[in-house]
Protein backbone atom coordinates (compact mmCIF):
# COMPACT_ATOMS: atom_id res chain seq x y z
CA UNK A 1 0.00 0.00 0.00
CA UNK A 2 1.42 2.94 -0.98
CA UNK A 3 1.17 6.53 1.27
CA UNK A 4 -1.03 9.36 0.32
CA UNK A 5 0.31 12.80 0.17
CA UNK A 6 -2.81 15.45 -0.15
CA UNK A 7 -1.89 18.64 -1.29
CA UNK A 8 -4.45 21.33 0.01
CA UNK A 9 -5.00 24.76 -0.22
CA UNK A 10 -6.75 27.88 -2.14
CA UNK A 11 -7.10 28.24 -5.92
CA UNK A 12 -4.46 29.98 -7.07
CA UNK A 13 -1.98 29.25 -4.11
CA UNK A 14 0.71 26.97 -5.56
CA UNK A 15 -1.09 23.88 -5.41
CA UNK A 16 -0.47 22.87 -9.07
CA UNK A 17 3.46 23.91 -8.49
CA UNK A 18 3.82 21.89 -5.50
CA UNK A 19 2.44 18.70 -7.32
CA UNK A 20 4.43 19.38 -10.40
CA UNK A 21 7.68 19.58 -8.07
CA UNK A 22 6.30 15.92 -6.49
CA UNK A 23 6.36 14.91 -10.43
CA UNK A 24 9.55 14.74 -10.92
CA UNK A 25 10.08 12.37 -8.06
CA UNK A 26 11.58 8.92 -8.65
CA UNK A 27 9.11 7.95 -5.62
CA UNK A 28 5.92 9.83 -6.22
CA UNK A 29 3.62 8.98 -8.65
CA UNK A 30 1.85 12.71 -9.11
CA UNK A 31 -1.44 12.96 -10.81
CA UNK A 32 -1.33 15.29 -13.77
CA UNK A 33 -4.30 17.00 -12.81
CA UNK A 34 -6.66 17.76 -10.20
CA UNK A 35 -8.03 14.22 -8.65
CA UNK A 36 -10.65 14.77 -6.44
CA UNK A 37 -10.85 12.65 -3.71
CA UNK A 38 -12.76 14.54 -1.29
CA UNK A 39 -15.12 13.75 0.95
CA UNK A 40 -18.37 14.51 -0.95
CA UNK A 41 -16.72 11.98 -3.27
CA UNK A 42 -17.25 9.38 -1.05
CA UNK A 43 -13.53 8.22 -0.86
CA UNK A 44 -13.23 8.67 2.83
CA UNK A 45 -15.62 6.10 4.22
CA UNK A 46 -15.59 2.35 3.37
CA UNK A 47 -18.07 1.44 0.69
CA UNK A 48 -20.74 -1.29 0.86
CA UNK A 49 -22.09 -3.01 -2.14
CA UNK A 50 -19.54 -1.99 -4.72
CA UNK A 51 -18.29 -4.77 -6.91
CA UNK A 52 -15.79 -3.35 -9.27
CA UNK A 53 -13.57 0.08 -9.38
CA UNK A 54 -15.81 1.16 -11.82
CA UNK A 55 -18.57 1.19 -9.45
CA UNK A 56 -16.94 2.55 -6.81
CA UNK A 57 -15.91 5.49 -9.22
CA UNK A 58 -19.34 5.93 -10.23
CA UNK A 59 -20.78 5.94 -7.20
CA UNK A 60 -17.82 9.07 -6.00
CA UNK A 61 -18.72 11.08 -8.59
CA UNK A 62 -15.82 10.42 -10.56
CA UNK A 63 -16.15 8.23 -13.00
CA UNK A 64 -16.93 10.83 -15.67
CA UNK A 65 -13.87 13.24 -14.62
CA UNK A 66 -11.40 9.93 -14.95
CA UNK A 67 -12.51 9.17 -18.14
CA UNK A 68 -12.33 12.53 -19.45
CA UNK A 69 -8.42 12.78 -18.59
CA UNK A 70 -7.80 8.82 -20.28
CA UNK A 71 -9.69 10.54 -23.00
CA UNK A 72 -7.17 13.25 -23.50
CA UNK A 73 -10.44 15.69 -22.78
CA UNK A 74 -9.51 17.39 -19.60
CA UNK A 75 -7.02 19.89 -18.41
CA UNK A 76 -3.32 19.79 -17.97
CA UNK A 77 -3.48 16.05 -19.11
CA UNK A 78 -4.60 16.86 -22.31
CA UNK A 79 -0.76 15.96 -23.91
CA UNK A 80 -0.34 12.09 -21.68
CA UNK A 81 -1.13 9.22 -23.94
CA UNK A 82 -3.39 6.78 -22.31
CA UNK A 83 -4.47 2.86 -23.21
CA UNK A 84 -7.96 3.68 -22.75
CA UNK A 85 -8.91 0.34 -23.22
CA UNK A 86 -6.44 -1.23 -20.40
CA UNK A 87 -7.97 1.40 -18.52
CA UNK A 88 -11.56 0.11 -19.11
CA UNK A 89 -10.23 -3.20 -18.08
CA UNK A 90 -8.40 -2.03 -15.28
CA UNK A 91 -12.14 -0.85 -13.97
CA UNK A 92 -13.55 -4.16 -13.98
CA UNK A 93 -11.32 -5.78 -11.06
CA UNK A 94 -13.28 -7.02 -8.71
CA UNK A 95 -13.12 -5.35 -5.07
CA UNK A 96 -14.36 -7.08 -1.60
CA UNK A 97 -16.22 -4.64 0.41
CA UNK A 98 -16.33 -2.42 2.00
CA UNK A 99 -12.92 -0.57 0.74
CA UNK A 100 -11.28 1.42 2.93
CA UNK A 101 -10.47 5.17 1.40
CA UNK A 102 -6.82 4.23 1.37
CA UNK A 103 -6.79 0.86 -0.39
CA UNK A 104 -9.51 2.53 -2.64
CA UNK A 105 -6.95 5.55 -3.94
CA UNK A 106 -4.49 2.67 -4.26
CA UNK A 107 -6.82 0.89 -6.31
CA UNK A 108 -7.62 3.25 -8.62
CA UNK A 109 -4.55 4.99 -8.91
CA UNK A 110 -2.62 1.42 -9.85
CA UNK A 111 -5.03 1.53 -12.61
CA UNK A 112 -4.82 5.15 -13.77
CA UNK A 113 -0.83 5.35 -13.48
CA UNK A 114 -0.44 1.85 -15.21
CA UNK A 115 -2.59 2.89 -17.83
CA UNK A 116 -0.38 5.75 -19.35
CA UNK A 117 1.13 4.33 -22.85
CA UNK A 118 4.00 6.77 -22.31
CA UNK A 119 7.00 4.04 -22.58
CA UNK A 120 9.19 6.76 -20.44
CA UNK A 121 6.50 5.87 -17.25
CA UNK A 122 7.30 2.23 -17.96
CA UNK A 123 7.49 0.74 -14.10
CA UNK A 124 7.06 4.23 -12.50
CA UNK A 125 4.06 3.30 -10.71
CA UNK A 126 5.15 0.51 -9.10
CA UNK A 127 8.35 1.92 -8.00
CA UNK A 128 6.82 4.89 -6.29
CA UNK A 129 6.42 5.10 -2.71
CA UNK A 130 3.93 7.98 -2.56
CA UNK A 131 0.56 8.92 -4.33
CA UNK A 132 0.01 12.46 -4.77
CA UNK A 133 -2.54 14.77 -5.82
CA UNK A 134 -4.21 18.57 -5.33
CA UNK A 135 -6.87 19.86 -5.64
CA UNK A 136 -8.54 23.90 -5.11
CA UNK A 137 -10.29 23.93 -1.67
CA UNK A 138 -9.59 21.05 -0.98
CA UNK A 139 -8.63 21.70 2.90
CA UNK A 140 -12.21 21.56 3.73
CA UNK A 141 -11.62 17.44 3.13
CA UNK A 142 -8.10 17.05 4.59
CA UNK A 143 -9.08 16.09 8.32
CA UNK A 144 -11.03 13.24 6.85
CA UNK A 145 -8.51 11.75 5.32
CA UNK A 146 -5.80 12.00 7.89
CA UNK A 147 -8.75 10.52 10.75
CA UNK A 148 -9.22 7.29 7.58
CA UNK A 149 -6.26 6.85 7.08
CA UNK A 150 -2.71 5.37 8.63
CA UNK A 151 -0.39 7.31 7.69
CA UNK A 152 -1.32 9.47 4.59
CA UNK A 153 0.35 13.07 5.29
CA UNK A 154 -0.91 16.80 3.64
CA UNK A 155 1.05 19.62 2.36
CA UNK A 156 -1.38 22.62 2.50
CA UNK A 157 0.20 25.54 0.39
CA UNK A 158 -0.75 28.96 1.98
CA UNK A 159 -0.11 32.69 0.11
CA UNK A 160 -0.75 36.22 0.62
CA UNK A 161 -4.67 36.99 0.57
CA UNK A 162 -3.48 39.95 -1.79
CA UNK A 163 -1.67 37.93 -4.34
CA UNK A 164 -4.09 34.90 -4.19
CA UNK A 165 -7.00 37.17 -4.64
CA UNK A 166 -5.69 38.67 -7.60
CA UNK A 167 -4.54 35.81 -9.28
CA UNK A 168 -8.29 34.65 -8.65
CA UNK A 169 -9.89 37.81 -10.51
CA UNK A 170 -7.43 37.70 -13.30
CA UNK A 171 -7.80 33.98 -13.91
CA UNK A 172 -11.65 33.93 -13.60
CA UNK A 173 -12.12 30.92 -12.33
CA UNK A 174 -15.20 31.43 -11.21
CA UNK A 175 -18.52 34.19 -12.27
CA UNK A 176 -18.64 35.61 -8.66
CA UNK A 177 -15.14 36.78 -7.40
CA UNK A 178 -15.30 39.02 -4.36
CA UNK A 179 -12.77 39.95 -2.68
CA UNK A 180 -14.84 39.93 0.86
CA UNK A 181 -16.01 36.43 0.22
CA UNK A 182 -12.74 35.36 -0.72
CA UNK A 183 -10.61 36.66 2.09
CA UNK A 184 -13.46 35.14 4.62
CA UNK A 185 -12.44 31.94 2.78
CA UNK A 186 -8.35 32.82 2.79
CA UNK A 187 -9.49 33.09 6.77
CA UNK A 188 -10.74 29.81 6.61
CA UNK A 189 -7.93 27.83 4.85
CA UNK A 190 -5.21 29.44 6.46
CA UNK A 191 -7.17 28.54 10.30
CA UNK A 192 -7.76 24.92 9.09
CA UNK A 193 -3.88 24.85 8.27
CA UNK A 194 -2.61 25.96 11.84
CA UNK A 195 -5.48 23.81 13.01
CA UNK A 196 -4.12 20.66 11.29
CA UNK A 197 -0.66 21.32 12.53
CA UNK A 198 -1.67 21.39 15.71
CA UNK A 199 -3.74 18.27 15.62
CA UNK A 200 -1.66 16.38 13.54
CA UNK A 201 1.87 16.19 14.45
CA UNK A 202 4.25 14.66 11.84
CA UNK A 203 1.45 14.25 9.19
CA UNK A 204 0.56 17.95 8.46
CA UNK A 205 2.45 20.55 6.81
CA UNK A 206 2.32 24.50 6.32
CA UNK A 207 4.11 25.60 2.94
CA UNK A 208 4.32 29.17 1.96
CA UNK A 209 3.62 30.21 -1.67
CA UNK A 210 6.53 32.97 -0.98
CA UNK A 211 8.89 30.73 0.46
CA UNK A 212 9.14 27.88 -1.87
CA UNK A 213 9.43 30.52 -4.52
CA UNK A 214 11.93 33.09 -3.23
CA UNK A 215 14.29 30.58 -1.75
CA UNK A 216 13.15 26.51 -3.42
CA UNK A 217 15.85 25.10 -2.57
CA UNK A 218 15.46 25.41 1.14
CA UNK A 219 11.87 25.09 1.19
CA UNK A 220 11.72 22.15 -0.81
CA UNK A 221 14.86 20.74 1.58
CA UNK A 222 12.66 20.47 4.68
CA UNK A 223 9.38 19.79 2.58
CA UNK A 224 11.17 16.33 1.98
CA UNK A 225 12.22 16.07 5.52
CA UNK A 226 8.91 15.94 6.69
CA UNK A 227 7.68 13.41 4.09
CA UNK A 228 11.31 11.46 4.39
CA UNK A 229 12.34 11.43 0.81
CA UNK A 230 15.73 11.35 -0.40
CA UNK A 231 16.36 15.10 -2.43
CA UNK A 232 16.24 14.79 -5.68
CA UNK A 233 17.59 17.52 -8.47
CA UNK A 234 14.16 16.79 -10.36
CA UNK A 235 12.40 18.51 -7.41
CA UNK A 236 13.72 21.84 -8.66
CA UNK A 237 12.63 21.56 -11.73
CA UNK A 238 8.83 20.88 -12.08
CA UNK A 239 7.38 18.75 -14.83
CA UNK A 240 3.95 17.88 -16.29
CA UNK A 241 4.17 13.85 -16.66
CA UNK A 242 7.69 14.28 -17.22
CA UNK A 243 7.33 17.25 -19.48
CA UNK A 244 9.12 21.06 -17.96
CA UNK A 245 5.83 22.89 -16.99
CA UNK A 246 5.70 25.95 -17.47
CA UNK A 247 3.69 27.67 -14.81
CA UNK A 248 -0.39 27.99 -13.53
CA UNK A 249 0.16 31.92 -13.62
CA UNK A 250 -3.09 33.97 -14.32
CA UNK A 251 -0.48 36.66 -15.99
CA UNK A 252 2.36 35.19 -17.90
CA UNK A 253 4.42 32.20 -18.66
CA UNK A 254 6.92 31.14 -16.01
CA UNK A 255 10.05 29.26 -16.67
CA UNK A 256 10.62 26.55 -13.63
CA UNK A 257 9.43 27.66 -10.10
CA UNK A 258 9.57 31.84 -9.74
CA UNK A 259 9.28 34.47 -7.30
CA UNK A 260 7.83 36.89 -10.17
CA UNK A 261 4.16 36.54 -8.95
CA UNK A 262 5.15 37.88 -5.30
CA UNK A 263 3.54 41.04 -4.78
CA UNK A 264 2.09 41.23 -8.03
CA UNK A 265 -1.32 42.13 -6.28
CA UNK A 266 -0.64 45.64 -6.19
CA UNK A 267 -0.37 46.12 -10.04
CA UNK A 268 -4.14 44.57 -10.51
CA UNK A 269 -6.07 45.06 -7.12
CA UNK A 270 -7.73 48.69 -6.35
CA UNK A 271 -6.90 50.48 -2.71
CA UNK A 272 -10.88 49.79 -1.91
CA UNK A 273 -10.14 46.04 -2.39
CA UNK A 274 -6.66 45.40 -0.60
CA UNK A 275 -7.88 48.00 2.47
CA UNK A 276 -10.80 45.51 2.61
CA UNK A 277 -8.76 42.18 2.50
CA UNK A 278 -6.52 43.79 4.88
CA UNK A 279 -9.69 43.98 7.59
CA UNK A 280 -10.72 40.77 6.83
CA UNK A 281 -7.58 38.95 7.30
CA UNK A 282 -5.89 41.52 10.28
CA UNK A 283 -5.81 38.33 12.48
CA UNK A 284 -4.19 35.99 10.60
CA UNK A 285 -2.07 37.74 8.19
CA UNK A 286 -0.37 39.40 11.25
CA UNK A 287 0.06 35.65 12.72
CA UNK A 288 1.85 34.41 9.29
CA UNK A 289 3.49 37.42 9.05
CA UNK A 290 2.10 38.68 5.97
CA UNK A 291 1.55 42.55 4.84
CA UNK A 292 0.32 44.74 2.05
CA UNK A 293 3.56 46.20 1.96
CA UNK A 294 6.88 44.89 0.03
CA UNK A 295 8.78 42.82 0.90
CA UNK A 296 4.97 41.74 1.42
CA UNK A 297 6.03 38.75 3.80
CA UNK A 298 8.55 37.94 6.33
CA UNK A 299 10.91 34.67 5.58
CA UNK A 300 12.05 34.47 9.04
CA UNK A 301 8.83 33.12 10.45
CA UNK A 302 7.99 29.22 10.02
CA UNK A 303 4.05 28.96 10.01
CA UNK A 304 4.80 25.13 11.14
CA UNK A 305 6.13 26.77 14.53
CA UNK A 306 3.23 28.95 14.91
CA UNK A 307 1.05 27.85 18.14
CA UNK A 308 -2.32 30.30 18.00
CA UNK A 309 -5.56 29.00 20.22
CA UNK A 310 -7.44 26.20 18.84
CA UNK A 311 -10.95 27.89 19.75
CA UNK A 312 -9.92 31.30 17.96
CA UNK A 313 -9.29 29.18 15.02
CA UNK A 314 -12.30 27.40 14.79
CA UNK A 315 -14.36 30.59 15.39
CA UNK A 316 -12.40 32.12 12.16
CA UNK A 317 -13.61 28.97 10.10
CA UNK A 318 -17.26 29.12 11.68
CA UNK A 319 -17.58 33.09 10.17
CA UNK A 320 -17.28 31.89 6.46
CA UNK A 321 -19.64 29.12 7.05
CA UNK A 322 -22.05 31.84 8.36
CA UNK A 323 -21.23 33.86 5.31
CA UNK A 324 -22.01 31.38 2.68
CA UNK A 325 -24.84 30.65 4.77
CA UNK A 326 -26.43 34.03 4.33
CA UNK A 327 -26.13 33.87 0.82
CA UNK A 328 -27.55 30.40 0.36
CA UNK A 329 -30.90 31.65 1.73
CA UNK A 330 -31.32 34.44 -0.33
CA UNK A 331 -34.24 34.06 -2.72
CA UNK A 332 -32.35 33.69 -5.88
CA UNK A 333 -35.35 32.13 -8.10
CA UNK A 334 -37.79 35.35 -7.45
CA UNK A 335 -34.71 37.98 -8.04
CA UNK A 336 -33.78 35.48 -11.30
CA UNK A 337 -37.53 36.08 -12.83
CA UNK A 338 -37.11 39.84 -12.30
CA UNK A 339 -34.28 39.16 -15.52
CA UNK A 340 -30.76 38.51 -15.12
CA UNK A 341 -28.90 35.03 -15.74
CA UNK A 342 -28.31 33.26 -12.65
CA UNK A 343 -24.55 33.05 -12.86
CA UNK A 344 -24.64 37.50 -13.21
CA UNK A 345 -27.24 37.10 -10.76
CA UNK A 346 -24.99 35.50 -8.29
CA UNK A 347 -22.18 37.30 -8.90
CA UNK A 348 -24.24 40.36 -8.20
CA UNK A 349 -26.19 39.00 -5.24
CA UNK A 350 -22.62 37.79 -3.95
CA UNK A 351 -21.00 40.94 -4.27
CA UNK A 352 -24.02 43.20 -2.76
CA UNK A 353 -24.23 40.71 0.23
CA UNK A 354 -20.32 39.76 1.30
CA UNK A 355 -18.97 43.61 0.86
CA UNK A 356 -22.26 44.83 3.05
CA UNK A 357 -21.39 42.21 5.74
CA UNK A 358 -18.18 42.30 6.16
CA UNK A 359 -18.27 46.23 5.99
CA UNK A 360 -20.90 46.34 8.71
CA UNK A 361 -20.45 43.82 11.13
CA UNK A 362 -17.75 42.99 13.86
CA UNK A 363 -18.51 39.52 13.73
CA UNK A 364 -15.79 39.02 10.57
CA UNK A 365 -12.86 40.34 12.81
CA UNK A 366 -11.66 41.20 16.64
Amino acid sequence: MKQLIFVAGLPRSGGSLVNRIFDGHSQIAAYPSEARFTPGDGFWAAYDGVRTLEELLKKSGRLRKFRAVVAGKKGKARHLPFDAAKFERGLQQKVDPPLPCEEAINRVSEVFFNSIADPAFAGSYDRARFISWHASNGHFGAKQLLDFTADSKVVHIIRSPFDTISSMVAYRRSYAINPAMEALLWNDSVARALLGRGQYPGRYYILRYEDLTSAPRESIAKLTDFLDLPLEKALYEPSAAGKAWTGNSSFQKLSGISPKSIGRFAQTLSAQDVDLISQVCADLMAKTCYSAESPYFDPAVDPNLLEPEPDELLTICEQYFHAYDHLRRMPIRQMDRAGSGPKRLYARVANRIYTAMVRKSAYFWR
